[in-house]
């Protein structure tokens, strides 16, 4: 998980606008994975909720199927405007269902007394996590890029 804090003299509203190319139609919630995404388009899908912006990040990448991957790295965006200065804090996040169903792997795996299932389990998880990583520096940098024109 990453943060991010950015202070802009743009309304909240003009914030709204700012990033309204990045609008996404079709619904989507980050602790759905069994729902398909059919939006290709490569970088930040967005949606407005009110004072906040809650968004995915689509790398266009396919599985097998030729599916989009459903593991998203997700942003949430809260604005505050205090003396006509708007502050946008939030965060990047790598899908919340996975991590937990990792997380709870995880400590299953730890009461269990195979060395090599341990081994396994602790390698794919740091593979999917060290990839969320790195893409989620990649969204932070294309956020402050948005903001920073």
């Amino acid at each position: 998980m990453r943060y991010i804090n950015i202070s802009t003299s743009l309304s909240p509203h003009n914030v709204k606008d700012l990033v309204r190319d990045w609008w996404e139609i079709e619904a989507h919630s980050p602790w759905d994975i069994f729902k398909e995404y059919a939006s290709s388009r490569v970088g930040l899908h967005l949606y407005d909720k009110g004072n906040s912006i809650i968004g995915y990040w689509e790398s266009g990448e396919r599985n097998r199927s030729h599916s989009l991957l459903r593991a998203k790295n997700w942003v949430v965006l809260r604005m505050k405007e205090k003396n006509n200065q708007t502050t946008i804090s939030g965060c990047v996040f790598f899908c919340p269902t996975l991590f937990f169903a990792l997380l709870v792997g995880f400590l299953t795996i730890l009461f269990c007394s195979d060395f090599l299932a341990v081994l396994l389990f602790m390698l794919i998880s740091t593979v999917l996590l060290w990839s969320s990583m790195k893409e989620q520096a990649i969204i932070l940098n294309y956020i402050k890029k948005i903001f920073m024109r």
